[in-house]
């Protein structure tokens, strides 16, 4: 489910006398079983303008492992949160939900976004898939390849992040990751500062595939009396998606020293961490995640002031 909290820059939404703010909350959610954004005209990754084609969202070498059905389901929604500028107490939510870019004929191994350049496509982007493959096959496969050494969770990273950086453009509103994070990862094959990402395992009947992505801002106290004139955009992220048994979540921040226990979030919910690189081993969770709780580790970082009556189960669609 990608959500996102934003404030409204619409001020004829905001009412000086009652002291009220109006924030959006924005969103989506693709599973296995519209409207289209209006993508970008030039390679998220190296800025190119020529040549752009279709990223698959799910590479092509992992069809074998993502259901073979008709048609993907993908939500999309938003929610109108009124809040009073001095308590932040709500005043009023309005949710809606439509259809999502990704929401289509034909299973979600053939679903793509014109985001990314020939270039960028056959190149780096494959070169990573072609170097992820033999490190996630046995995973895929039901086992784990021993232990997963420290120059392969770099790999591993990396991949996470570019998938996550694809992902976000499924719905524009909740697109966080700056063309400069981007960049970066294109030229080091590395994560961006700021990132952080889990892999676990996952078998249940319900949530068979698919993607659950959240976005909002950092800092809360934007919506204080004084500075509810200024419109603030997400910059954080949580991306959790499922391969096959393969369990992962990404959480990104733009700005610097957001908190995220990578350890203590990987305890709670039986994930090992892939990044940052403590340069051990990682070894095969000792937990075997049911529907419900890799669902919960997809929200398990939400701020407290996210609207919980808006989220939907990862395996839940319109």
């Amino acid at each position: 489910m990608i959500i996102g909290l934003q404030e409204s820059a619409k001020l004829d939404d905001f009412n000086r006398d009652q002291k009220a703010v109006t924030i959006h909350l924005i969103g989506a959610l693709a599973v296995r079983k519209s409207s289209t954004p209006l993508l970008p005209k030039e390679c998220i990754f190296c800025g190119a303008w020529e040549n752009l084609t279709g990223e698959h969202v799910f590479a092509e070498w992992l069809a074998p492992y993502l259901p073979k059905i008709g048609r993907t389901g993908h939500t999309a929604t938003k929610t109108l949160r009124v809040l009073d500028a001095s308590s932040l107490k709500v005043i009023r939510d309005t949710h809606f939900a439509r259809k999502g870019t990704l929401h289509k004929r034909g299973p979600l191994k053939n679903q793509t976004l014109k985001i990314v350049c020939a270039r960028c496509n056959t190149g780096w982007m494959s070169m990573l898939q072609g170097q992820v493959k033999p490190i996630l096959l046995p995973i895929l496969e039901g086992g784990w390849p021993g232990e997963i050494a420290a120059w392969e969770r770099r790999i591993l990273a990396a991949w996470a992040a570019m998938f996550t950086m694809v992902v976000e453009f499924s719905d524009l509103d909740t697109q966080v990751t700056p063309f400069e994070d981007r960049e970066r990862l294109r030229l080091t094959l590395e994560p961006p500062d700021g990132w952080y990402i889990w892999i676990g395992l996952h078998a249940g009947p319900l949530w068979t595939s698919g993607f659950n992505h959240f976005a909002w801002p950092s800092i809360p106290k934007v919506y204080s009396k004084g500075q509810i004139d200024k419109a603030y955009k997400n910059d954080v992220q949580s991306t959790g998606w499922l391969v096959g048994p393969a369990f992962f979540q990404t959480i990104s921040a733009g700005v610097p020293g957001y908190p995220v226990d990578r350890f203590a979030f990987a305890i709670r919910h039986g994930l090992r961490v892939v990044w940052p690189s403590d340069k051990l081993p990682i070894e095969r969770p000792v937990r075997v995640m049911d529907d419900i709780a890799a669902d919960n580790v997809t929200v398990g970082h939400l701020p407290h002031f996210y609207p919980r009556k808006t989220l939907r189960k990862a395996w839940e669609t319109m």
